[in-house]
């Protein structure tokens, strides 16, 4: 049996919703590489927990407004909601987002005693610089 139209439209609306929260999460993955500076395999956890939080954002959202199933309006929805995100609220987002993770340098000196990306250490001679 069909679903009523308006619940279809309210299940879009709520996929809108979802791509926009996808699209400032993003913004505020940005912010945060701005921020900490990862390199190798740090960085690699920072686009891991993105996929988390994405995956956090998304299921949710299918089970209650398809009941679990995959359909077309759902990508639909999810794309449109991150495309109006980017092209109108992301002027406004990116900054916030800035100020949200803007007290997070404070900790870079703590920072510096934990690695970031593994490293091969130099065999052989030491480096020089050249001048």
């Amino acid at each position: 049996m069909p679903e009523p139209l308006l619940r279809q439209f309210s299940s879009f609306t709520l996929f809108l919703l979802g791509g926009v929260a996808l699209g400032f999460a993003y913004d505020l993955l940005g912010a945060l590489r701005r921020a900490l500076r990862p390199r190798g395999v740090s960085s690699f956890f920072l686009d891991f927990a993105y996929g988390a939080v994405a995956f956090v954002v998304v299921f949710p959202l299918i089970v209650l407004g398809t009941w679990g199933e995959l359909r077309f309006f759902v990508w639909l929805g999810l794309g449109s909601g991150a495309a109006y995100y980017r092209l109108f609220l992301h002027p406004a987002g990116a900054p916030l987002a800035r100020r949200l993770i803007a007290p997070l340098p404070a900790f870079r000196s703590r920072r510096a005693q934990v690695p970031c990306s593994i490293r091969r250490p130099t065999v052989g001679r030491a480096r020089t610089k050249r001048r």
